[in-house]
């Protein structure tokens, strides 16, 4: 009987405190930072708070609709994911991008056939967070949309940096699915996309990360040496003389820095040496440096 009063007056007390913060969230003679307060607060609600904190992403203050918009995106409870779908269909984009923010840190796979569509988004900033969406979720069935993406976004102008932005998203949620399927795709833009070649040798490094062997003859071809960065950040134990290799055919300066400060002694010798050979200098700053060798496997 105890018990059963305790939880009651909780749960009183609970509403009622949910009540005063949505009561904040709206007040106008509030300061637009002492609303945005409120929202975080309410925000922890999750399920609770989606309704309430909807309604203000259309709040004719721009700064506090800005700010609901915000609280939704860092709603984490899993119990909110039903109640975060149906924002998908809002006519505001920025309202979409937030709820599928959300859904991707929630990660509920029962969310992808509502997150799936989205790739066809006129909007490239929604189609960019559904694929970091999807690929965080790590339902592998939707490799074959996100595929897609990344081949579609292929025949866009260097010019549309937004739509390269969507491809490097694309190719970066395959890395992220694991799946090997992706390989022909992945391999595919390496080879035939500059702008987002180096994307790609990441997430095919990362498709075979436990042994990476398969991938060292796509090595012994100028268009696919951005693969070479890949293979550092997983430094597998083997390959360094097929990524010495490729520097010496077909590197450039950012790859031989890339050596440089990678942490393997062997790769550094070899960046030395093809500075010595290109007639360029190595300079050393104390605490400068970049990715070190085996990063992307710790």
């Amino acid at each position: 009987m105890v018990a059963a009063i305790l939880s009651l007056l909780l749960t009183s007390a609970c509403g009622q405190s949910m009540k005063d913060t949505i009561a904040r969230t709206k007040d106008a003679s509030l300061t637009v930072h002492q609303r945005c307060t409120a929202m975080d607060d309410l925000a922890f609600e999750g399920k609770r708070a989606v309704a309430p904190l909807h309604e203000l992403t259309h709040d004719p203050n721009a700064e506090v609709a800005t700010c609901a918009r915000k609280a939704i995106a860092g709603i984490f409870d899993s119990g909110a994911a039903d109640a975060l779908v149906p924002l998908l269909a809002d006519d505001d984009p920025r309202v979409v991008v937030s709820a599928t923010e959300a859904l991707g840190q929630i990660g509920k796979r029962s969310t992808v056939p509502a997150l799936v569509p989205l790739l066809q988004s006129p909007n490239r900033q929604v189609e960019i967070e559904a694929l970091h969406a999807l690929g965080t979720i790590g339902d592998k069935k939707v490799v074959p949309a996100i595929e897609e993406v990344a081949l579609r976004r292929g025949a866009t102008p260097a010019e549309d940096k937004a739509g390269r932005k969507v491809r490097i998203a694309a190719v970066g949620a395959l890395g992220n699915l694991g799946d090997q399927r992706a390989r022909t795709t992945l391999v595919r833009v390496l080879g035939s996309d500059p702008a987002c070649s180096r994307a790609a040798g990441a997430s095919l490094a990362a498709l075979y990360q436990d042994d990476v062997t398969p991938l060292l003859p796509l090595l012994q071809e100028r268009r696919h040496v951005a693969l070479a960065f890949g293979l550092v950040d997983i430094g597998q134990e083997g390959t360094e003389d097929s990524l010495v290799a490729a520097l010496h055919r077909f590197g450039d300066l950012e790859l031989a820095e890339y050596y440089l400060n990678c942490g393997n002694r062997r790769l550094e010798k070899a960046a030395r040496t093809w500075a010595d050979d290109h007639g360029y200098s190595v300079l050393t700053h104390p605490g400068v440096g970049g990715d070190e060798w085996g990063s992307a496997s710790d």
